[in-house]
């Protein structure tokens, strides 16, 4: 048998306490916003280069949608054993589009899109923080252990 996550590589699946120490998801699921940008965006630029079809591009960005739809209603079903937030909604995508979904990763998107995203939310909050505007909720200080 087979790891499906590891597209037939090994024989079996990762030790426990590998998928103990590797799984992000707990942190990572609330950085879903950030991640399907990110894949939106890099569908555009995939289709912008001739690297994947207009429609293939389209088809992405509307399961992406969809993806984040199920995410905000609360009925999507995160999968610890996807260990992070870009493979848990990239196999949401594929169970939504089929083969369209693999596409996306063309030219290394995935590797260190749960370390991109990590820095777009922060970058993110760090501008409104120093926004003049920002929310009354939002603390005037940073501080140490803010919960993202």
């Amino acid at each position: 048998m087979t790891n499906k996550m590891w597209g037939g590589r090994f024989q079996s699946g990762p030790d426990a306490i590998m998928e103990e120490i590797n799984a992000s998801i707990g942190f990572d699921k609330r950085l879903f916003r950030q991640d399907i940008s990110g894949s939106k965006a890099h569908a555009s630029m995939l289709a912008k280069q001739g690297i994947i079809s207009k429609s293939d591009a389209a088809e992405i960005r509307k399961g992406l949608v969809q993806v984040q739809g199920e995410i905000e209603a609360g009925t999507f079903t995160f999968s610890r054993a996807l260990e992070d937030i870009h493979l848990n909604v990239e196999s949401r995508l594929k169970d939504i589009i089929g083969p369209a979904a693999g596409r996306l990763g063309a030219v290394g998107d995935g590797f260190f899109r749960p370390e991109k995203n990590s820095k777009y939310l922060l970058r993110k909050r760090a501008g409104l923080l120093l926004r003049k505007d920002a929310p009354s909720w939002w603390p005037n200080t940073l501080r140490m252990g803010v919960t993202l």
